[in-house]
């Protein structure tokens, strides 16, 4: 079983949310803090809880934030391990906050494109620079990587 994604254990220990909250964020694939804040600012249902909107409001100030040139030291390290033991990626990029180049990055994000999505999610949740698996989909993986919580996705290429 894997670990519970760093925002769902920090919603669960505050008591905001439970069991079928839980799932609910998990099916509407919101599991890392820019997600939460996605959906607040959609206004979807998922993040109708003034709770969990107060929430999202608290965290982001929380956050503790990296340099953009730690974050790229990071993910170039990320980056060069998933291009070297990943062959069934292609484009793999850094997105985000990082590629948009703001001062302070709060979490980093990899896309990368794969003719196989779960094959390339199976690969890199078994890379040993991978210190630990938060969540793993059919699309999506939050990693521990480094000490940072990382949100990879890979797409289906379009051939």
């Amino acid at each position: 079983m894997n670990a519970v994604p760093s925002l769902l254990g920090r919603l669960r220990r505050l008591r905001i949310v439970d069991d079928a909250a839980e799932q609910a964020l998990v099916a509407a694939d919101v599991l890392t803090l820019a997600d939460l804040e996605l959906a607040v600012i959609e206004d979807r249902a998922v993040a109708a809880d003034p709770r969990l909107r107060r929430a999202a409001e608290s965290l982001a100030q929380e956050a503790r934030p990296v340099m953009l040139g730690r974050a790229w030291d990071i993910l170039d390290s990320l980056l060069a391990s998933l291009r070297s033991h990943c062959r069934g990626l292609h484009a793999v990029e850094a997105s985000a906050a990082v590629r948009r180049a703001e001062p302070l990055v709060t979490e980093l994000v990899v896309v990368a494109q794969a003719e196989d999505p779960s094959s390339a999610i199976h690969a890199i949740a078994t890379l040993p620079t991978i210190a630990d698996v938060l969540h793993r989909g059919p699309r999506r993986l939050v990693v521990l990587f480094e000490g940072r919580v990382t949100a990879e996705t890979a797409y289906k290429a379009l051939m």
